[in-house]
């Protein structure tokens, strides 16, 4: 009896170590930052939102606000590879006919020499027909310096410079020449816009057909980040136009790649550093 009440006590306990353990497990996801990061590694190995709805609910509990946040950004990452609208050589006719809208021209790597390929000339064309259909609208180019042998040219220096000899004003210009990614040509972008342009709420991208599931995901992301980061009212991707053509060996899985390291700095821009607030506190 007695050997019957130390089994069956040890059965009790190691029961209670199995449900302590399981349990356990949530603390180290008790940190947002790190739940966040772990979505979207998640997402971006298996891109399938069932893989991902524990995190979302676990980062939910954790904090309301963030879980609905970065439910809207997953939701626009699946979206955005699954469904992701866009026309074709012009914009929609439904997007603001003024200035509080802002196309957006993403860059494309230079030549040694800086000058521009043909594919990010193609967008351009793009660009300067969209540009065309909305007179009022403010035309961001952006893009830094990815000239091997030219340090002085900027993706968005020669963008700007070629729309402005195809008849564009000028005056419509908002050039941001230091990104030098596509999630940088997102953050960049939205800080310039904030500083020069702050009545822009509504953005139509640019870029090429097999870009904009990554390049709309980096905007949107950024837009919504800053907002709720700032308190401000959200900037949004309303439309995207596609140069169309097609890149070699740019698959759903390197999308997705690339998807996921951009989301990935976008994460690391937005968590505050320990190490500086602790500095600035003292």
């Amino acid at each position: 009896m007695r050997h019957f009440a130390v089994s069956f006590l040890s059965c009790i306990m190691a029961a209670c170590c199995l449900t302590s353990c399981k349990w356990e497990r949530i603390p180290q996801y008790r940190d947002p930052a790190a739940l966040i990061s772990e979505l979207v590694c998640t997402y971006g190995r298996h891109a399938d939102p069932a893989e991902t709805a524990p995190i979302l609910d676990s980062l939910t509990q954790c904090d309301s606000q963030t879980g609905a946040l970065w439910t809207g950004i997953m939701d626009y990452w699946q979206q955005a590879d699954m469904n992701m609208p866009y026309s074709k050589k012009h914009l929609p006719d439904s997007l603001p006919d003024d200035n509080t809208l802002c196309i957006a021209v993403l860059g494309y790597q230079l030549n040694p020499d800086g000058s521009m390929q043909n594919e990010l000339i193609g967008r351009l064309r793009t660009a300067l027909t969209c540009a065309e259909q909305y007179p009022e609208a403010v035309v961001l180019c952006t893009g830094g310096g990815t000239a091997a042998c030219d340090r002085n040219a900027t993706e968005a220096g020669q963008m700007a410079e070629w729309l402005e000899q195809h008849g564009l004003n000028p005056s419509r210009l908002l050039i941001e020449n230091r990104s030098l990614t596509t999630a940088e040509n997102a953050r960049f972008s939205y800080q310039l816009i904030q500083k020069e342009q702050p009545q822009i709420k509504s953005v139509a991208i640019v870029t090429s057909k097999y870009h904009i599931p990554w390049g709309a995901l980096m905007f949107e992301t950024e837009f919504r980040l800053s907002a709720a980061e700032n308190a401000q009212p959200a900037v949004h991707v309303d439309a995207c136009c596609a140069y169309e053509i097609d890149r070699s060996g740019f698959d759903d899985a390197v999308n997705r790649s690339c998807q996921t390291a951009g989301m990935q700095y976008l994460i690391a821009a937005h968590t505050p550093d320990p190490v500086q607030n602790s500095r600035s506190s003292e």
